[in-house]
């Protein structure tokens, strides 16, 4: 909640209407780990009873190879865009433009793609080709007991190293190098990286 609060990963917007058309609600959710551990998992079991259906199947296959950022192979990449090609308007009767229909091989080859990026219990993402990890903005939280006891939590590690006066570079490897589970005392500071969204 103190993620959500302070960022606009999950919006409401107003869209008003046009020309015959009612005015609506976009819900918009711009976090790959909200909508494939959270959206997807809720609206999996529905039965849908138009051609949703079938868009929301295609959306799964989409969210998956990009939550394993597969999608970073160009190969994938490609085939997920020729995916979108046959999604929501391009889907309908009406839809008068020419499309390229994805085969069921390369359908295949989305799901199954290698993942190329692992998420770490404390909110990295290590990448599977080269080990190196990362801290993404919407990936975790800092949570500091000061030494007098109280909790603060944080969004970035530059906040961090502010309250705690320590460089950030040293704070990074200092958290970086502990367990990724533990407190690590800080000049009494009381530092643990928390994953969000996980």
């Amino acid at each position: 909640m103190f993620k959500l609060k302070r960022s606009k990963i999950i919006a409401l917007n107003n869209i008003s209407a046009r020309e015959k058309g009612k005015a609506s609600i976009l819900l918009v959710i711009k976090n790959i780990k909200v909508l494939n551990n959270y959206l997807i998992p809720y609206l999996k079991d529905m039965k849908f009873i138009t051609k949703k259906g079938l868009d929301f199947s295609d959306f799964i296959v989409i969210c998956r190879a990009v939550y394993n950022g597969s999608h970073r192979v160009e190969e994938i990449r490609s085939l997920i865009l020729k995916l979108s090609y046959n999604m929501n308007n391009y889907r309908l009767s009406s839809f008068k433009g020419k499309i390229e229909l994805l085969n069921l091989e390369e359908r295949y080859k989305i799901i199954n793609a290698v993942p190329n990026i692992e998420y770490m219990e404390d909110g990295r993402v290590k990448h599977l080709h080269d080990n190196s990890t990362e801290i993404t903005l919407t990936g975790c939280i800092y949570e500091i007991k000061n030494p007098e006891g109280d909790i603060i939590l944080l969004e970035t590690l530059k906040e961090v190293a502010s309250t705690v006066n320590v460089g950030y570079r040293t704070l990074k490897r200092i958290l970086d190098s502990e367990e990724t589970k533990k407190l690590v005392d800080v000049k009494g500071y009381l530092i643990k990286r928390i994953a969000v969204f996980q």
